[in-house]
């Protein structure tokens, strides 16, 4: 949303905006609680090209998202009333920037907005708000602080890892050989999987992926998944759940058959 205030109280009129709106929503739609989440970020508008680029961005977001061909088939923007006949003169000082004339204005900017391309307007907002959302320095620090801190963390566990399984390496044959002749000696399972093919599941993609080295997208493969995801969140929970990570070591520790030492 791009708007123009006076009294230079953004805060006030985002906060009666929203409330107005909120008891409109909940009114038509039963409904009650918030409608927004999170405090809302601003960006003060340095220019003429930046406030157009603005303008633009916002309008063809419909169209990036997907929702409709072209901004005019967005059933809640302006943009047909500013098309046809535009009475609001809010959109003056941006009819101006194209004619001294109201109505030439008007029609100008409306053939300049179609001609715009999606991709050239995202590249030129972005790069006029430094790339990133619109938010504050001290609020991007943040974010970037978090982001920097999970992906040092994410490489530690994966260096460690890496190290743990290096001398573990078994062939894919090896493994399936391996897991035939494998019967549990006892319910390991029992009040951690919720049965036993669940369990022996488990345990071949975590040999797989670990005494395998294979990556997720090959263990899809010989599995005949559609989609990785389900074998990630085993592995992730194995990983996770120490019970689950100990029953899975004991048992590859403790037989033979899976060890590839069947005699």
């Amino acid at each position: 949303m791009t708007v123009q205030i006076s009294n230079k109280r953004l805060s006030e009129f985002i906060q009666k905006y929203s409330t107005k709106f909120a008891r409109y929503v909940n009114k038509v739609y039963n409904r009650k609680g918030h409608v927004f989440q999170g405090r809302h970020k601003s960006k003060l508008i340095s220019g003429d090209r930046h406030l157009l680029t603005s303008i633009a961005y916002i309008y063809n977001n419909p169209v990036v998202a997907g929702i409709v061909s072209v901004p005019e088939e967005y059933k809640w923007s302006n943009l047909q009333e500013i098309i046809h006949k535009n009475e609001n003169h809010s959109y003056d000082l941006i009819y101006k920037m194209f004619s001294d004339d109201r109505d030439i204005g008007r029609k100008l900017f409306v053939k300049w907005l179609k001609e715009q391309k999606c991709d050239d307007i995202s590249k030129n907002f972005l790069k006029l708000n430094k790339g990133q959302f619109l938010m504050d320095e001290l609020e991007r620090e943040k974010v970037l602080m978090v982001i920097n801190r999970r992906k040092e963390k994410k490489n530690v566990k994966l260096e460690q890892r890496k190290e743990k399984i290096k001398d573990k390496k078994m062939t894919i044959e090896e493994i399936k050989e391996s897991l035939k002749n494998y019967l549990p000696k006892k319910k390991v399972w029992v009040g951690v999987w919720r049965t036993r093919e669940k369990f022996l599941l488990h345990l071949k993609w975590y040999l797989l992926r670990y005494y395998g080295k294979l990556t997720l997208e090959k263990i899809r493969v010989i599995e005949k998944k559609s989609r990785h995801t389900t074998i990630s969140d085993a592995l992730s929970t194995i990983e996770k759940s120490k019970k689950k990570k100990q029953i899975i070591d004991k048992e590859i520790e403790g037989n033979t058959y899976i060890k590839g030492e069947k005699s």
